[in-house]
């Protein structure tokens, strides 16, 4: 719940920081929202709400990918110092694509919707009950995510599809934003495990060889050892 809340918060915060340019606000956001799902799916064995809340947040962050898309337009834009007429003629062709709005007011609207969705979600989260305690709240989601993404990785060197190379990629980043969220357990050596995750996650489409290599490390371990390593770092800081 402390993790939920502060990314909760997070997103208030973003939402609300009107100095802030409307994509960067979508990006941030999103990626609060990447790391709540991450969290869910962590602890989804042991909270009864998590399936339908991960569901909540994915679906309110994917009505946030239009405004991404545009605002990441319309700021290249307006970075290429064009005279104002053309300026103008591609915020008006990109408010046409906005259901008649400037791009940015279309954006806000959307941010709106999807803090309000936020707030609401935060409010539910208040009311989740977990069936265990500590780490072992943890172990079965840690275990379950950890098991999926060495077997997507597993597939993707089977096959080399696209497809499964994306599964493996995604399974990846979120393994990356669940370290992230147990960092402080063991902030040395946790952070040279999310380095891999991430490396992992983002370097597939251009440097396969160097993921490859980097998820044969971040996968050697059977999930139940992972989970017994991560428990014992667990114990220790408590201790």
């Amino acid at each position: 719940r402390r993790v939920a809340h502060e990314q909760f918060a997070q997103i208030a915060e973003v939402i609300a920081a009107a100095d802030l340019p409307p994509a960067r606000q979508v990006h941030e956001v999103r990626k609060c929202a990447k790391r709540l799902r991450s969290m869910l799916q962590l602890i989804g064995p042991v909270v009864a709400e998590a399936s339908s809340e991960n569901a909540i947040i994915r679906d309110a962050a994917r009505n946030l990918s239009a405004a991404r898309d545009s605002s990441a337009i319309l700021d290249s834009v307006r970075r290429l110092k064009l005279p104002p007429e053309t300026l103008a003629e591609a915020e008006a062709a990109l408010a046409e694509n906005s259901g008649a709005q400037q791009p940015d007011q279309a954006t806000a609207k959307l941010l709106k919707a999807f803090g309000r969705d936020m707030r609401n979600a935060a409010k539910r989260a208040k009311e989740w009950t977990l069936s265990a305690e500590g780490f072992e709240a943890l172990r079965p989601g840690l275990k379950r995510s950890y098991r999926k993404l060495r077997r997507n990785f597993a597939e993707a060197m089977r096959t080399g599809e696209e497809e499964t190379i994306h599964n493996w990629r995604k399974s990846a980043k979120c393994h990356w934003h669940q370290t992230l969220l147990l960092d402080r357990i063991c902030p040395d050596v946790m952070d040279g495990h999310a380095r891999m995750a991430r490396a992992a996650a983002r370097d597939q489409k251009r440097l396969l060889k160097k993921a490859e290599r980097i998820s044969r490390l971040l996968t050697a371990e059977k999930p139940a050892a992972l989970a017994a390593r991560w428990s014992a770092y667990w114990e220790a800081k408590e201790a």
